[in-house]
């Protein structure tokens, strides 16, 4: 693999997605039954936010420091919503971003998963998995 191609190259695609108004609920059988370990929050196709669900298990640790910070947005119904646990502030890369880009930010950021995002819309994510699947390839 050329790490100078661009990153469309080895993003997914076929993304399943979430409003911000879904609940954990919803969101834990995406997480169950997809296999999936992050899920973007969308309205419409603009991104809004990334759920990873390693950040879930962290916020519900009961020695979590933002735990208390998770409960006070809970709704009068109990249930916590997307909008509640996702990430807003997040790296993006454009479809023709170089793979080697992607590398970079995530050895820098300890991040695992980047949106691909073109003209304000969401149309891919890449982890490095997905970087290193093209390399055996």
């Amino acid at each position: 693999m050329d790490l100078h191609a661009p990153v469309y190259t080895v993003m997914k695609t076929n993304l399943v997605t979430v409003s911000e108004e879904d609940d954990l609920e919803k969101i834990m059988e995406i997480f169950k039954s997809r296999g999936f370990r992050h899920l973007p929050v969308v309205q419409f196709k603009t991104l809004k936010g990334l759920i990873s669900l390693s950040d879930i298990a962290f916020l519900f640790d009961p020695h979590s420091p933002v735990l208390s910070q998770i409960r006070d947005k809970l709704d009068g119904t109990g249930h916590l919503k997307a909008k509640d646990l996702m990430v807003s502030r997040l790296g993006k890369l454009e479809p023709t971003d170089r793979i080697e880009v992607a590398i970079d930010i995530f050895l820098e950021h300890a991040i695992h998963c980047l949106p691909v995002v073109s003209e304000g819309e969401l149309v891919g994510l890449v982890t490095p998995n997905d970087i290193l699947r093209g390399l055996v390839k």
